[in-house]
C-alpha cells in the first residue's frame, strides 16, 4: 500500500498491464475450417463403396468420422479422415485395416491332382 501511496504511476502501469492481459485473453480464436464431404467423396478417400459407408457411417470406428449438422444427411470430416487413414497405415501396411475385412489366413493348398484348365484329358476306349 505504501507504494501506491508514494507513486500513482506504478499503480497506473500495473491496471494497464491487467487490462491489456484480459483483452487479449477475451480476443475470440478463428477456428480452423474443416472441409465437409459428403458421402460419395468421404467413400473414395476411405476406399469403401459409397453404399457400404452410408450402412456403417453410425457405427464404430466411422462414428468419429462424422459431423453433427442438425440434420439427417451424413457429412464427413476431411481431417478426421486423413487421421483416421495416417492411424490405421502407420503399421506400414498399404492398405487401412478396415472392420470387416477379415483375414482368412493362408490359402490352403488344393488336395489331389490339380487341373489348370484346357479340355479334359482324354480316357482310352474299353476293348470290347
Amino acid at each position: 500500500m505504501s507504494a501506491l501511496r508514494t507513486d500513482p504511476n506504478v499503480f497506473l502501469a500495473q491496471i494497464a498491464a491487467l487490462i491489456h492481459r484480459w483483452e487479449a485473453e477475451q480476443q475470440p480464436v478463428a477456428p480452423v475450417a474443416d472441409a465437409l464431404l459428403d458421402v460419395p467423396e468421404a467413400a473414395r478417400r476411405l476406399g469403401l463403396a459409397p453404399i457400404t459407408l452410408q450402412h456403417r457411417a453410425r457405427k464404430d470406428p466411422y462414428r468419429a468420422l462424422l459431423v453433427d449438422n442438425g440434420t439427417r444427411r451424413l457429412c464427413f470430416s476431411a481431417d478426421a479422415i486423413a487421421v483416421f487413414l495416417r492411424e490405421r497405415t502407420a503399421g506400414g501396411s498399404r492398405q487401412p485395416d478396415m472392420p470387416g475385412s477379415r483375414s482368412i489366413g493362408p490359402v490352403p493348398a488344393p488336395r489331389g491332382k490339380r487341373r489348370t484348365g484346357g479340355p479334359a484329358p482324354l480316357r482310352p476306349r474299353a476293348a470290347g
